[in-house]
This record gives structure tokens, C-alpha cells and sequence, in this order.
């Protein structure tokens, strides 16, 4: 039976109409939306408990109302000395150079030879000299100590020739501080010299170190103390009395047997031997004779096989005490007053080289 258009037109509205009235199913979500959804109920539910518990325990502030803390510092340890490896040797703090330092060398200057030998030049002729000098009791006799040392142009230190006034060399002898004391005792009215009373105050300055000349040319009548203190400083005894027995001067000359010695040659060159020009008449003075020790040794005297006999001018003490042993004045003006330098240097050189 063929059907009206429009019936079947009305009967697709009525479906249509029906459909809507009909609630619609939820559609059953995949797996993935079922995690999806167990995650999102976690997330809640976790997010209720910590809801929970702020609520028991407020906070004072928000946390848009907390100040900004600032980053903290680092602490930083520096060690002040470092423990130094066990190879090297341990310093203290102030030696503990940074890595990147490199010690800079202090520059040294050592004097030369010749600046060495100014100095020590300077310094002899700066030393306190004390001087007796008793030539002879008539005042016949030119004194040539006193030539000698003018001629030494000391400078600097305290330099006294008393004469022969002997009290105040004494005086100034106990007061002590005197590098070298010479005591010429030419006088043939003074036999011994212990006479002069000063040999506390020799024995003192020889002990302490200090230099001494002694000219006398009787040690062989001598038996005061000072004469015997005289030659055990020189580990020597006299061997025989001088005379001028003949009238050949050829006998009184004064050759060196220790040419080499400085005595005869600093600060001058002293001619020898010594020729002399003879005043006293008699005892010529005394012939020594010494240990062989090392420290005591013959400069000058008569020519002998043996070096160590017949001494005139002895060297004691490692050069530090002269014993002259025979009189100034019986030879020549010029070098005698040139040998009394000589023996100032080298005693004061000796003395201030011990140091």
C-alpha cells in the first residue's frame, strides 16, 4: 500500500521526540581515564589531610606575609699554619710564605781584603797606649818613646806617656782599659824591675788579655817578682849576662834571626842588623834563652845553631809581649825609634787578632 509522504514524516518527529526523552548513559571511560581519576581522588584526598592538620597547628603569617630570607654566607676556614709535610722541615707561623710568594734574597756585602786590612789598621791606631819610660835618672838621655809614638799618628783612642814619673803610671795602670803598656826601664840606678811596685797591676793586664813591651837589661840580678813574672810569660830563663867586654863593635851588633817577622818590616823596613852606637859602658843586657812551645819565639838576638838561644828580642804569648832585652840608647837614633813603632804594631796587631 503506497503510504502519504507526509505521514511518514510525522512518524520520523515522534522517534526523534521519543529519543529525547530517554536519559542518556554515561560512557564507560578507558583505563588510562580510570588512573587518571584514582590520581585526582589521591591528590584530594591527601590534600584534605594537610588541610586537617594546618588547621590544629595555624600559621602566624602567610606566606606572602614571610620575609625574604636572605641566602646564607658560607663559612669559609682558613687554616693559620698548615700542617707541613712530613719531608720538610717544620717552621713557624711568621716563616709560612703564601704559594705564590717567592722570598726575595737580602744582598750581602762582604768587605774585601783591602777594606778588611783599613779596619783593622783603623783600630790599632785607636787603642789606649799607656807608657813608662825612665831612659836614664841624670836626664842625659833623649827620651825616643816619645819620637816614636808622634810618629804613629794614634787618633781616636787615649794615648799617655807618663816619663818617668811613676806614680801616675801606676795610678793609670790599676784603673786598667789599656790595650797595649810599655815600660822602658833603661835606667842603670833601677836594678830590678819589681822596684816600680806595679806588678799587681801587670800581672792583671797581661792576665785579661792585654798587650805589653818591657825594655830591661838586668834579669839576670833581677830577683823581684815582676822580673820573674817576665820570663815565665815567656817560658824562658836568662843564659847569659851581656857585656860590653871589648872594644870591637862588630860584637854588638843585633842581627834578626826571624827575618820574616813583621816586627822588622810594619808599618816599617828596619835595617838589619842593628848597628850599634854604644852609651853605657859595663852590662850590655841579657841573653835568653826559651822553651820551644810555639807561642814564645826569638826575633833578634846573637847568632846561635840553636834558634831558641840567645835571645835579645823575644816574641811571648802568641806575639801579644815583647821582652826587649838589651838598651835602646846604645843603638842608632833612626832605628830604634822606627823598631819601637814596629813593636806597638805588632803587639796591638797580635792583641786585637785574638778577638
Amino acid at each position: 500500500m503506497k503510504r502519504n509522504p507526509l505521514d511518514l514524516f510525522s512518524l520520523f518527529a515522534f522517534v526523534l521526540l521519543i529519543s529525547a526523552c530517554i536519559p542518556a548513559q554515561p560512557a564507560v571511560p578507558a583505563a588510562d581515564t580510570q588512573l587518571t581519576l584514582q590520581a585526582l581522588q589521591n591528590t584530594q584526598i591527601a590534600l584534605a589531610l594537610q588541610q586537617t592538620a594546618i588547621a590544629g597547628n595555624p600559621p602566624t603569617a602567610s606566606p606572602k606575609e614571610l620575609p625574604e630570607e636572605p641566602s646564607p654566607t658560607p663559612i669559609v676556614v682558613v687554616a693559620t699554619q698548615p700542617e707541613p709535610p712530613t719531608a720538610e722541615p717544620t717552621v713557624t707561623e711568621t716563616e709560612v710564605l703564601l704559594p705564590t710568594e717567592t722570598p726575595t734574597p737580602i744582598p750581602t756585602q762582604t768587605p774585601d781584603a783591602a777594606e778588611l786590612t783599613r779596619q783593622f789598621e783603623a783600630r790599632i791606631l785607636s787603642a789606649n797606649v799607656l807608657v813608662y819610660d825612665e831612659p836614664d835618672a841624670q836626664g842625659r838621655l833623649v827620651p825616643r818613646l816619645s819620637k816614636a809614638l808622634d810618629g804613629m799618628r794614634f787618633s781616636g783612642g787615649n794615648v799617655v806617656n807618663t816619663n818617668n814619673y811613676l806614680g801616675n803610671f801606676d795610678r793609670l795602670l790599676r784603673n786598667g782599659g789599656w790595650d797595649l803598656v810599655v815600660m822602658a826601664v833603661e835606667n842603670r840606678d833601677r836594678t830590678e824591675l819589681g822596684s816600680l811596685g806595679v806588678l799587681d797591676g801587670i800581672m792583671n793586664h797581661v792576665n785579661s788579655g792585654g798587650a805589653l813591651i818591657v825594655e830591661t837589661w838586668n834579669l839576670d840580678e833581677d830577683q823581684s817578682a815582676l822580673g820573674q813574672f817576665m820570663l815565665d810569660i815567656c817560658g824562658a830563663h836568662v843564659e847569659k849576662d851581656w857585656h860590653h867586654a871589648t872594644g870591637n863593635y862588630l860584637d854588638y851588633y843585633i842581627p834578626a834571626l826571624m827575618s820574616g817577622s813583621p816586627v822588622f818590616s810594619t808599618p816599617n823596613t828596619v835595617a838589619m842588623p842593628l848597628q850599634p852606637s854604644i852609651f853605657w859602658p859595663g852590662d850590655a843586657g841579657d841573653l835568653i834563652r826559651i822553651d820551644p812551645n810555639g807561642h814564645n819565639h826569638i826575633l833578634a838576638g846573637l847568632l846561635s845553631n840553636d834558634p831558641n838561644n840567645y835571645g835579645l828580642l823575644t816574641s811571648c804569648q802568641d806575639g801579644r809581649v815583647i821582652l826587649q832585652t838589651f838598651s835602646t840608647h846604645d843603638y842608632s837614633l833612626y832605628d830604634t825609634v822606627r823598631l819601637w813603632q814596629n813593636m806597638i804594631h805588632y803587639t796591638l796587631s797580635n792583641k786585637f787578632a785574638r778577638r
